[in-house]
């Protein structure tokens, strides 16, 4: 990632479009220990077994496309492109990475509510 920051900082759209389709692929592998499938399959297989929403996939699919065309067809993305797709994989690796145990700490950090009588509350 500091590495694909690193080159959007630097004007390097089209390195920073690769950069950011690569992670999608390392990140769909660690979820599910899937390296021989195509992107479209990881995809789906990110679907299927719960990591997307489908609108998050379809999101992911039009980032990894815009990867594709940087990678193979010599796409020079906009910055606003590449800026969406830094908001797409950050939804998604908060969504994989960052949300595992927040229920769990955000609960045994939060007091109860106090136990009010019934009948002393105001109507």
């Amino acid at each position: 990632m500091r590495e694909i920051h690193t080159a959007s900082q630097s004007g390097l759209v089209a390195l920073t479009a690769m950069g950011i389709r690569a992670v999608i692929d390392v990140v769909a592998d660690d979820l599910l220990g899937a390296a021989s499938l195509v992107f479209a399959k990881k995809l789906t297989a990110l679907s299927e077994s719960g990591h997307l929403t489908p609108t998050q996939h379809e999101a992911l699919s039009a980032v990894v496309e815009v990867g594709h065309a940087a990678a193979h067809r010599a796409h020079v993305p906009s910055e606003r492109d590449v800026l969406m797709m830094f908001e797409v994989l950050h939804h998604v690796l908060c969504s994989a990475y960052g949300l595992q145990n927040t229920p769990s700490e955000l609960k045994a950090r939060t007091p109860p509510k106090p136990q009010v009588p019934k009948g002393s509350r105001a109507s």
